[in-house]
């Protein structure tokens, strides 16, 4: 933490401990596709929560 730690415009900022800068996030675009179709499908079905 103390390595992080900067002093700007009158404020102080830390980086969190926990966190890693070099975080790899995994592709999930397949996966998004996918519950958009489902999401699409349970609106045809369900009219009023579509229009909701």
């Amino acid at each position: 933490m103390e390595s992080s730690l900067v002093h700007e415009d009158g404020f102080y900022m830390m980086g969190l401990p926990w966190r890693d800068d070099a975080v790899s996030m995994p592709n999930n675009i397949a996966l998004a596709h996918i519950r958009l179709q489902q999401l699409k499908k349970k609106l045809s079905r369900e009219p009023m929560l579509h229009v909701k």
